[in-house]
């Protein structure tokens, strides 16, 4: 599509206005004061404007990611397969933005250690769930901008009303966890119908390798925190810092999976 040329301009624009914000927010105390939160995850506080670096910085793969989108639907990249992101302007520009976006939320957080920073974090793994379960479930029902608009902000709506549940639960410990397991679970099953759909022809080796970087990305995650023995406060190598590459790696894997499809009577 001729429009299409014009996503990355878009993408870079997003990525520059978030960015800039969320430091001069980090520099000006937007965020409210440190009281720790994030410090769980093995990088020593340092006494600087950005708490911890390697946490913090690693987070700019997702704006990576999402321009590398970005500036391959520009070029055509994909234009061989009919779909979604690639026959339309809207979705595949909402989803670069999406993926752009989930780099200042963490950022926030591991660069200030505060409360609020802590919200934005949160706030980005929702928007994964949110990509995830909600182009899943336009490709599956076959959506038009209005019905994914509304589910999309559904999706944030629920993950909102978790967050603010006061349950301490095993394992993934409060409400906010679950409910994003659950709608990254249900996005997979999804996926999964739709790719056994007669006229949709799709590269499932894309849903397999983000799987994989997903599931190496947790079990990395795991070792990141204060109490493992791997720990090193003070290093820059950091397993958290790591876990926020693969994530990255993993949602453009997804992007792949959506641009690979093929499907009949779009």
């Amino acid at each position: 599509m001729t429009q299409q040329k014009y996503i990355f301009y878009y993408a870079i624009l997003v990525a520059v206005i978030a960015h800039v914000l969320t430091f001069v927010g980090i520099y000006l105390g937007w965020f409210g004061i440190g009281i720790g939160n994030g410090a769980v995850f093995c990088e020593a506080t340092r006494d600087a404007i950005i708490k911890q670096p390697a946490n913090t910085f690693s987070n700019m793969a997702f704006m990576i990611a999402g321009l590398t989108a970005a500036y391959q639907l520009s070029k055509g990249k994909f234009s061989q397969y009919s779909n979604t992101l690639t026959q339309t302007i809207f979705f595949p520009t909402f989803l670069c933005f999406c993926i752009i976006l989930l780099s200042p939320g963490s950022i926030a957080l591991h660069a200030t250690e505060s409360e609020m920073g802590g919200y934005f974090d949160m706030l980005s793994m929702y928007l994964i769930a949110a990509i995830i379960f909600t182009f899943a479930l336009k490709r599956y029902l076959k959506l038009g901008i209005l019905s994914f608009i509304v589910a999309f902000a559904s999706v944030l709506v629920v993950c909102h009303i978790f967050h603010f549940m006061p349950y301490e639960l095993p394992i993934v410990h409060f409400a906010g966890n679950l409910i994003f397991g659950v709608f990254l679970v249900s996005g997979m099953i999804i996926e999964i119908l739709h790719s056994r759909k007669k006229e949709v022809d799709i590269k499932s080796q894309w849903a397999v390798a983000a799987s994989l970087t997903f599931i190496i990305s947790f079990a990395i995650w795991l070792t990141g925190t204060n109490e493992h023995p791997w720990c090193r406060p003070y290093s820059l190598l950091q397993a958290h810092a790591i876990s926020h590459i693969l994530d990255a790696l993993a949602v453009y894997f997804i992007f792949r999976l959506y641009v690979s499809e093929n499907e009949k009577n779009l």
